[in-house]
């Protein structure tokens, strides 16, 4: 999970750091400057400046933006945004040149098409980007709510109303100016609803940095218009300093996404996730303590000679809202970004086939704010998650000491049995070949049938423990598939003349050569070969190898087809389990513990490959693995 600082955060050479500096020293200047008679003039240089040129920069940002990323809807969406900050390029320069800098009146229908036609222009695309990015993420909302979209839309109304109507307006509402008020205000109303939902659910730093951005564009826009409407227009004012900041915000996000080497730009959590619940029941208090402020007000400052609720309460009721909203979103991510960190270690953990104890526990025990040199905490812990923590440690080393146990076990008895067996397989191998008595050659055929197949067993288990356990190490080299599967072909030649069954073999006439190791690769193709022997009765088994391209990327596929008894669908997602044995009458005669095909999967797992079964029971099976080529 990202936080709204990245790492270093209290680093003078911190972008976000950097930024609130550069802003305080730019407010700093302007209000000097705006408040000395003899540079009052100059002052209204600094809006223009400071303005136009953030609009620039993030028209820049967002191009390249577009540029990076490769997932088209993200590339539409930066797209909209670049055109959006031209068009608020157009309205921030209009606005400083013409009614700043030349002090024309906000009253002449021109000036104020030339000045609002960009800025509406701005609010709409900016609207249909929070629109678009709720929409790219719908599917996430799957286990929420509707109701989660209300307290956002009620205090976008409550806004509209008390901007519309809460207020006497001194400009005519169908006059250019009331129309261009109208117009603005339900652009922004409606996407300050949608850009609060998008930082509530926002799951990296570039969402939040775009919506706070807005927001306090918004806030700014809403005071300095309230203003307009009433009357007063304040020209050089201080709020649009903290327009600066809106977009001084913006350029930081598009800055630091720029600096990210995912293209996850555009995601949102779900609407049930903790930080979403949070941000929401925050924006309800809020919601619930202003709708109680002015109702008591106008239904009790009469009877008690308190005054009416001020008309500058509009005025400061939207920066409010913002600033409750922001503060929310950030104790709500502070909260839950711990969560997502531990949540997001376990899942290494898991998809890891290494059982490291000891780094998981320092990073959990980080996670926790501990020093785990000390006992004594460096900051400030929250009891659940460390509740949490440690019952996952004990879970986690419960796991490990179960997986041990079983290694161990498995190892042993492997090295224990494999001795005596590799005897008796030897001796009854010479005698066998010794003597002509068709009963005693009967018997010595058992011997050696018996002791082959536990030869088998104990190869598979020692070979399945070996990497269960993490203690076989790949040797990656470059090697021909096409001469393993003849190795193969003859090493189970012997046992198929045996079956009287065909092995037939279609391969391209150039080599297919792999890099990986070639001894995981030779037990793959044999055990998937030997299952296909063994299940077979009569007919053939045939091997197909090609190199295929699948979703974009090379794979090496070794297919296996036979016509032997076949497997159940109902049993296919079983097979590849350890210890998992088919219990059928038609199986019964084919002896075996299990670990063949799990073996299989077990080795693809530590390649990166896959394996697939097509088999109905009478119809044979065919077994497709893929391993991929990397570039």
């Amino acid at each position: 999970m990202i936080t709204f600082i990245p790492k270093n955060k209290f680093s003078v050479f911190n972008p976000v750091i950097m930024a609130m500096i550069g802003w305080v020293i730019f407010f700093s200047l302007y209000s000097i400057l705006k408040n000395i008679s003899w540079t009052e003039r100059y002052s209204a240089y600094f809006p223009l400046i400071g303005e136009t040129g953030l609009d620039a920069v993030a028209v820049i940002l967002t191009f390249k933006l577009w540029k990076k990323n490769t997932h088209i809807p993200h590339k539409k969406l930066f797209l909209i945004l670049s055109i959006s900050f031209v068009a608020s390029f157009m309205a921030d320069l209009i606005y400083n040149v013409v009614l700043n800098l030349f002090n024309f009146k906000y009253e002449n229908m021109i000036i104020v098409t030339l000045f609002d036609t960009p800025f509406a222009l701005f609010l709409l695309l900016q609207l249909i980007v929070w629109a678009n990015l709720i929409l790219l993420n719908k599917n996430v909302l799957s286990n929420g709510k509707n109701t989660f979209y209300i307290p956002n839309v009620i205090l976008s109304v409550l806004m509209f109303i008390m901007f519309m109507f809460g207020i006497s307006w001194k400009i005519n509402y169908f006059s250019a100016i009331g129309l261009f008020q109208s117009i603005d205000t339900i652009l922004e109303v409606s996407g300050f609803a949608l850009a609060t939902i998008c930082l509530a659910r926002a799951k990296n730093q570039l969402i939040k940095f775009l919506t706070i951005g807005y927001l306090i564009i918004v806030s700014s826009d809403f005071i300095i218009r309230y203003y307009v409407v009433s009357g007063s227009i304040p020209y050089l004012s201080p709020f649009e300093s903290t327009w600066v900041l809106g977009f001084l915000i913006i350029c930081v996000g598009c800055y630091l996404s720029l600096k990210e080497k995912n293209n996850e730009d555009f995601r949102l959590l779900p609407v049930n996730s903790l930080q979403s619940q949070i941000t929401i029941w925050s924006l309800i208090l809020w919601l619930g303590s202003v709708l109680l402020f002015i109702g008591s007000n106008y239904l009790f400052s009469e009877h008690y000679g308190y005054k009416q609720i001020t008309p500058g309460f509009l005025s400061i009721l939207v920066p409010f809202s913002v600033l409750s909203i922001i503060g929310s979103s950030y104790l709500s991510t502070k909260i839950s970004s711990t969560l997502y960190r531990l949540e997001n270690i376990i899942n290494e953990f898991i998809e890891t086939d290494s059982v490291n104890i000891s780094g998981l526990k320092k990073q959990i025990e980080i996670i926790n704010h501990k020093n785990p040199t000390k006992e004594k905490s460096k900051k400030f812990e929250i009891y659940e998650v460390e509740k949490l923590s440690q019952f996952i440690m004990k879970s986690i080393n419960e796991l490990q000491s179960t997986m041990r146990i079983k290694s161990e076990f498995l190892m042993n008895m492997s090295h224990d049995f494999r001795t005596p067996a590799s005897g008796i397989y030897h001796m009854s191998r010479s005698i066998y070949k010794k003597m002509n008595d068709s009963e005693l050659k009967r018997l010595q055929k058992l011997i050696v049938d018996s002791s082959e197949q536990l030869m088998v067993f104990l190869d598979d288990v020692l070979n399945y423990s070996k990497l269960d356990s993490n203690k076989y190490e790949l040797n990656i080299k470059n090697i021909n598939i096409t001469d393993i599967i003849k190795e193969v072909i003859l090493f189970v030649s012997a046992k198929a003349k045996e079956k009287m069954l065909n092995i037939d073999y279609h391969y391209p006439d150039l080599p297919i050569n792999y890099n990986g190791d070639r001894l995981m690769i030779h037990r793959i193709i044999l055990n998937i070969v030997s299952n296909a022997i063994k299940f077979t009765d009569s007919g053939s088994v045939t091997i197909f190898a090609s190199v295929e391209e699948l979703a974009q990327k090379k794979w090496v596929m070794i297919k296996v087809k036979d016509s032997g008894i076949g497997i159940d669908e109902a049993h296919h997602k079983f097979i590849f389990e350890p210890f998992s044995r088919v219990e059928s009458p038609e199986t019964a005669k084919y002896p075996g513990i299990g670990l063949g095909l799990s073996h299989v999967l077990l080795i693809l797992k530590k390649l990166g490959g896959q394996i697939t079964i097509e088999s109905t029971i009478n119809n044979g099976s065919t077994f497709n693995v893929l391993l991929p080529i990397e570039s």
